[in-house]
């Protein structure tokens, strides 16, 4: 969350959000850290994984990389409502505001020698639960089709990758103790994720 924290717009909550995760011998209730949108999103000077990986590549051979959480998990804990109406009455702007602070984090990140960045994405997967997606539909969100918006917004977030950067992305059903959050329903898997 610490990277989030530093973009422009984005503020740090107190929220209430608590988050269920699941393995073989029962729950465990989590109440992960949260924000809001308050401003106009953008990207702030240098923050501390910029900082860091210049360090890094000062120091150690090899390849340069880095992992950032995906754009669309600004979006994807609070939905709408943790993003304050009155600086985007409409969502449209939202997204291209978030993907361009990416964007030009992405081209940042390739001028200080990263050429291997790895986005964190548990949206992507936990959409794959029926629940989730309910979940999504409650804080409103379009549950069927949001994770087309979260594809075009990692599409726009990469306008500006360099030629030499590769970058992929880490999809889980979340991680705490051994536990998950979001159950696989592979009914829906290819329906969900056959994007042509």
């Amino acid at each position: 969350m610490e990277f989030l924290y530093q973009l422009g717009g984005a503020t740090k909550v107190q929220d209430n959000l608590k988050v269920q995760f699941h393995n073989e011998k029962g729950d465990i209730e989590f109440t992960p850290a949260a924000l809001r949108v308050t401003g106009k999103l953008m990207l702030k000077e240098m923050h501390i994984r910029r900082r860091f990986l210049v360090s890094e590549i000062d120091q150690r051979a090899g390849t340069p990389k880095l992992t950032i959480p995906s754009p669309s998990m600004i979006h994807y804990r609070g939905g709408r409502a943790a993003i304050d109406a009155a600086v985007y009455p409409d969502m449209k702007q939202f997204w291209r505001d978030l993907s361009m602070a990416y964007a030009d984090e992405v081209e940042q990140l390739g001028r200080l020698g990263c050429t291997y960045l790895q986005l964190d994405d548990t949206s992507l997967a936990y959409l794959n639960d029926p629940a989730q997606r309910a979940h999504m539909a409650q804080i409103g969100g379009d549950a069927d089709n949001q994770h087309l918006v979260y594809i075009d917004l990692i599409n726009g977030a990469l306008e500006k990758k360099p030629a030499g950067m590769t970058v992929c992305t880490h999809l889980c059903r979340g991680n705490f103790r051994s536990s998950w959050v979001a159950a696989a329903d592979t009914t829906t898997w290819p329906k969900l994720y056959s994007v042509g």
